[in-house]
Parts: structure tokens; sequence; C-alpha cells
């Protein structure tokens, strides 16, 4: 009986164990669950976000400018690169930081101390630092072709940025001095096309694998073919990767637009056109709503009811922001409370573009080239980042 007794208490603590270890486990893996969903919504949410605060960052700021100087040919380039960096870096720098408090509070909680914590406090801790330390050291050191890419997008970002600044005259006032001959889009098609040139590699000749032997020698020559390393960009990667249909789409909005012009009230243009098209980037509720959200959801772990419950709340954020930025800064930057003389004309203008071939052609390629880059990095930001989640969960379990 007391051996009997015994037994059963052992079974018991054994049973009562397992139970507290299984647990935890699933605790663990509910935790771990839940900061992925949260890590994927940063990053799709911050790619919609991060966005808006250059002129190339979504399509919905390029066609802002396209249509203001297809409208408003007389503006003196009020929306150019520098001038919409000023009004909309505050306004996504506020919403990236509101964004982050509520996806930290719905999926980490406040506890900044625990959340922010060094994370060598435990075996599993330390073993998860290990894991991403060596997967960090597998990347190896830059390549020439990542620095080069690097090296020219700063190049284009000073360009945009140098160009017609607004508060000093730039390297292409003297070039538009009787015309709008260099645009955004002509700096976008020139350092684009310089990608062409540019090999991917700083080896010269880059050799094959041997050919053949030379007979009648007593030493086996190999031939070796030479070739030139391949270009950091070849048509080939353009005419597959490229969305030709938003080209077509865009040219048929500038068109569509510029047929159905009309002037109806005493108001700023900017003072609605600014609102509309920064909240077009705030697509926050739906996987449909923006590619970055679509590339999110794909992978699995989010459900449509995760991304509607954290996007409303984000949503009636940014019309805060949005109504913040546009009332304070947006109003002493571009003078909105007054009446433009240059939007000051009473004839509803034809259905004929003022815009050359030309000037729509690079706007509606630039927005694709910046569309197809935004796409491409979020895609690959979103690979790594789930893979280096999956490897922590596992090196953790």
């Amino acid at each position: 009986m007391f051996t009997n007794h015994k037994i059963n208490e052992i079974t018991g603590l054994e049973h009562t164990m397992d139970s507290v270890a299984e647990h935890k486990r699933k605790a663990r893996e509910q935790k771990y669950l839940w900061l992925n969903k949260g890590m994927s919504l940063c990053v799709c949410y911050s790619a919609s976000i991060g966005g808006t605060a250059t002129l190339t960052g979504t399509t919905p700021n390029l066609i802002l400018k396209g249509q203001m100087d297809n409208l408003f040919p007389d503006n003196p380039n009020v929306i150019n690169f520098a001038s919409w960096f000023g009004f909309a870096f505050p306004n996504m720098v506020m919403m990236l930081l509101l964004a982050w408090l509520w996806l930290q509070f719905m999926y980490l909680g406040l506890n900044f101390k625990k959340t922010f914590g060094c994370g060598m406090q435990n075996a599993g801790d330390k073993e998860a630092y290990g894991v991403i330390k060596q997967e960090f050291k597998k990347l190896g050191r830059i390549k020439f072709a990542e620095g080069a890419v690097l090296t020219i997008f700063v190049v284009l970002v000073v360009m945009w940025f140098s160009r017609e600044p607004g508060f000093m005259p730039g390297w292409a006032s003297s070039l538009n001095e009787y015309g709008q001959f260099v645009t955004d889009g002509t700096v976008a098609i020139l350092v684009s096309t310089v990608f062409f040139f540019i090999p991917s590699q700083i080896t010269c000749l880059i050799q094959d694998e041997p050919q053949g032997t030379v007979e009648g020698e007593d030493t086996v020559q190999q031939r070796q073919k030479r070739k030139a390393p391949p270009a950091l960009l070849e048509w080939k990667v353009v005419h597959e990767r490229m969305p030709w249909n938003i080209v077509l789409l865009l040219g048929g909005g500038y068109a569509l637009a510029s047929g159905s012009e009309a002037t109806t009230i005493n108001l700023h243009p900017l003072y609605v056109m600014l609102p509309c098209t920064i909240s077009a980037s705030m697509a926050f509720m739906l996987p449909v709503a923006t590619p970055p959200n679509a590339i999110a959801f794909s992978y699995g772990t989010l459900k449509v009811l995760d991304m509607a419950k954290s996007g409303l709340m984000l949503n009636l954020i940014g019309i805060l922001c949005i109504n913040v930025a546009i009332n304070t800064w947006g109003t002493l930057m571009f003078q909105l409370d007054t009446f433009p003389t240059w939007a000051n004309f009473t004839e509803t203008p034809t259905a004929t573009p003022t815009a050359t071939p030309t000037a729509t052609l690079n706007a509606t390629l630039a927005t694709t080239l910046a569309t197809t880059l935004n796409a491409t990095l979020a895609t690959t930001l979103a690979t790594t980042l789930n893979a280096t989640l999956a490897t922590t969960l596992n090196a953790t379990l």
C-alpha cells in the first residue's frame, strides 16, 4: 500500500511537471507568434508610411506632382523634391512614432524595460543572440555591386534635392529658365540609364571553365574563354520585372484628368491635394490595400482580423497627423491660407494636355521605377525578417 501510494504520488508529480512544461511551451509559442505578427505589420506599415516622405516614394506623390504641373502650369515649381520632403518628413516621423507605440501596445505591451532588455539574461536568449550573430556574419562584406548601387542612389537623392531646392538656385535653374526641360523624372531616367553601363564586378575580365587542350605540346595548355562582367542592370531583367501596365495606367490617368479639369472653389489647391495624396498611402486595414500589406499577409501568420484591428487605429492616427501637418507647418510652407495668383483662372481648360509626351513618359517611368524599387526592398526585408525569426524560434525552442 505504501509503495503504491508513493508510485501514485511520483506519477502525479511527473504529470503535473509535464503539464507545466507543456503550458510554458504553448505560452512561449504564442509569445513568438504575436512577435511575428507585430514585426510583420511593422514592416508593411513602415514601408507605406516611409514612402510618403519623398516625392518618388509612392505613386500618389508623383501623380500629385504631375497634376500640379498640368493643372497649374504657371505655378513657380511649388512641389519639388525639397519642398515635399520638408512638408512630408515631419509628418512621416510623427506617424512612425505613433504607429510604433500602437503596435507595441497591441503585441508586446508597454513594458519597455522588458522589451528593450539586453537579451542575454538566460540560456535561450544567449542562444538566440548567437544565431542572429551567425546569420549576420554570413552576409559577408559589402560587394562592389552593392556599393555601386548605394553610391548611385545617394547621387540620385542629392540631384533631386539640389535640382531646384526653392530657397536657392539649383543646378537645373539655368536649364529651366525658358521652360521645364529638366524635371525629377529626367534625373530618374538619367540615373537609371547609368546602371546599364557600370559593371557589377571590379575585375575587367571573367574566366570561364576550360574549353579544351592544345595538341602537340608537352604541357597541356587550357583554352580559356574571356568575357566582360555583366552590368549592374540588364535589359532582360527590366523587360521581365518592370510592371509596364503601371506606365499605361498612369498615362491614362493623366489623360483622363486633363480632360476633366475645372476650378470651382476659391481655395488653395494644395489644401485639398496634399491631404488626398498622403491619405492614399495610409491604407492599413486590408491585405489588398497596398503592395506591402499583401506581401506581409502572404507569409501566412497574419489574419485579416489582425490587420483590420491594428489598421483601424492607424487610419485614425493618419487622419490626425495629416490634419495637424496641413494646418501648421504646411500652411506656413505653402501659404495655404491665401489663394495663389497662379491658380486664378476662370476659364475651364481644354482637353489638350499641357505636358509634353516626353515629360509624361519621364514621370510615369520614374513612378514605375520607384514603385518597383520599394516593392523589392519590402519583399527582401520581409523575407529576411521572417527567416531570422524562424531561425531564432527554432534555436530557442
